[in-house]
């Protein structure tokens, strides 16, 4: 007969499956999920504790993350914790205790606390707020708490030490209330009328009007700290510099904070979510940007619910990449842009879904950007000396115009690229550019629209005069990633070799497959 632990996996997974006999009568979809990842045979499924060690039960919970069966949490933790044990080189009374806290998981929904005693368990396993580590035939292993379970995430051919030990990437999943941090830098979101009726910031205001709101003090929310800038602006007088200064904030609070939520005025929002989403590397917290359309003492303003979702989101949460919360949805960034003044929903993300819907609940789609490959990085260098051209009919002669500071030129083209094609002026001044070494982006005027240059003869032409093509990327992001690859020192043909490619979720690649987060585990079963 199979192992106890092994019965009690199959049991479990028969509930999960409706299934009576797993051996028997596999649903289709599974069994082919599982002959994919190669971790057994179903028609000889592993029988006793060694068999599983073999396949390892590291590789195991994966699958089972990849089969979606981590969203029952308690059948998670179950799983889990069962497979775990049967692989423990452990006395039996240890394999029978390990199995009992698999037991007690799946009846009371437990919390990090559960993992810290799974973790004891462990030789050299390291337990931290969010994390615990430990190691399996020296490659590490990670558990990532989650408020009401765990998720598991093999680090594959990776030593464990200090140098390599690092959270594990779980985006999406509601944790214990953290602290946020909200860097506030001006905008409407906190001003108030003169006498005569316009606005402008007030220091100190909305601080305090953050710190009294009732519904940030309520049991179970993040605690929060509130940082404002010396001098508040107006968001249209954003600059690089204000980027380079949103940014270090962000890097000097960065291990003190489980997420951070930046104030910021409406009108060019979206051209800093851009900006911070590439000088940001390697991000695993979660940087909400928001404000409103009205002033936060209007009755009837939008300013109160935008601050206390974005600061839900930001604690409770791990969004781990810049986004844009306003209204009832939180966006990518460097895929934001504004599309009304005045409307509450003032922000869509037009070529990309969004990241999240809060509604009653929140409500998050499989759109998680790829698990960070290093530590946090910040790049708080941008160039600023870009021309920025919307193409229209009857436009001047450009070849008068001077270039002697231009670094980068962004073009907004007509629909999939196009521009004049018979009209000699234009044409030189491109190849001006392309002989100068100076990089041309074209990116479509059309909202939803995307640069396809080899689509019609017009926009071949421009190809062959040196143009790079921003795909589908924004405006915005297009302004922000030329600034970003031309502050690191990239040449006109290393921008042209790497802006089709994507940095922070800002484009789509063609022919690539939709993100998945076990995509790049490979798995060798030949132990």
């Amino acid at each position: 007969a199979p192992n106890p632990l092994v019965r009690l996996f199959y049991e479990l997974l028969c509930r999960k499956c409706n299934h009576k006999n797993f051996e028997n009568d596999v649903d289709e979809d599974l069994e082919l999920e599982l002959r994919e990842i190669r971790i057994w045979d179903i028609e000889a499924p592993p029988q006793n504790a060694r068999d599983f060690k073999t396949v390892s039960a590291r590789r195991l919970i994966v699958v089972f993350a990849r089969l979606g069966i981590s969203q029952d949490k308690r059948l998670y933790i179950s799983l889990s914790i069962t497979v775990l044990s049967s692989s423990l080189k452990t006395s039996s009374l240890m394999r029978l205790g390990t199995a009992a806290l698999s037991i007690a998981g799946l009846l009371s929904y437990v919390s990090a606390e559960f993992c810290q005693q799974l973790c004891d368990f462990y030789p050299a396993c390291r337990f931290s707020k969010h994390s615990s580590y430990t190691k399996d035939n020296g490659v590490c292993a990670g558990f990532y708490h989650k408020d009401k379970g765990f998720c598991f995430q093999p680090t594959e051919g990776r030593a464990c030490d200090d140098t390599t030990l690092r959270p594990v990437f779980a985006p999406n999943v509601r944790h214990q209330p953290g602290k946020v941090l909200i860097i506030y830098t001006g905008g409407t979101i906190g001003m108030q009328p003169f006498a005569n009726g316009t606005l402008h910031p007030v220091p100190g205001y909305l601080t305090r009007q953050i710190h009294s709101l009732p519904e940030l003090q309520a049991t179970g929310m993040p605690t929060v700290s509130v940082v404002e800038w010396e001098n508040l602006i107006d968001s249209s007088d954003m600059s690089p510099e204000g980027w380079a200064a949103m940014a270090k904030a962000v890097e000097d609070n960065y291990d003190d904070y489980d997420g951070f939520v930046i104030l910021h005025g409406t009108d060019t929002m979206s051209y800093t979510s851009s900006a911070l989403s590439f000088m940001f590397s390697n991000l695993a917290k979660s940087v909400i940007i928001t404000g409103s359309i009205l002033p936060f003492d209007e009755p009837h303003s939008d300013a109160r619910r935008n601050i206390i979702v974005s600061v839900l989101l930001a604690g409770l949460y791990n969004v781990p990449e810049v986004s844009i919360f306003f209204g009832t949805h939180l966006l990518r960034g460097s895929r934001s842009v504004k599309v009304d003044s005045g409307a509450i929903e003032a922000f869509e993300s037009p070529k990309f879904p969004a990241l999240a819907s809060m509604n009653v609940g929140v409500n998050f789609l499989d759109t998680s950007l790829p698990a960070p490959t290093g530590p946090f990085e910040v790049q708080k260098e941008m160039e600023s000396s870009l021309l920025v051209m919307r193409m229209s009919p009857g436009f001047a002669n450009l070849e008068s115009l001077a270039l002697s500071d231009v670094k980068g030129v962004v073009l907004l083209l007509y629909g999939t690229g196009n521009a004049p094609s018979n009209q000699p002026h234009f044409t030189n001044w491109l190849l001006k550019l392309k002989e100068q070494g100076i990089p041309v982006i074209a990116v479509s005027q059309v909202v939803r629209g995307t640069v396809a240059l080899a689509d019609y003869a017009a926009g071949a032409q421009l190809l062959s005069l040196g143009l790079i093509s921003a795909g589908d990327m924004t405006a915005e992001a297009a302004i922000a990633k030329l600034s970003y690859l031309l502050a690191r020192g990239y040449t006109q043909e290393e921008i042209a070799n790497t802006f089709g490619k994507s940095l922070r979720g800002e484009l789509t690649e063609n022919n690539i497959a939709a993100d998945d987060p076990f995509r790049d585990l490979s798995f060798d079963v030949s132990e």
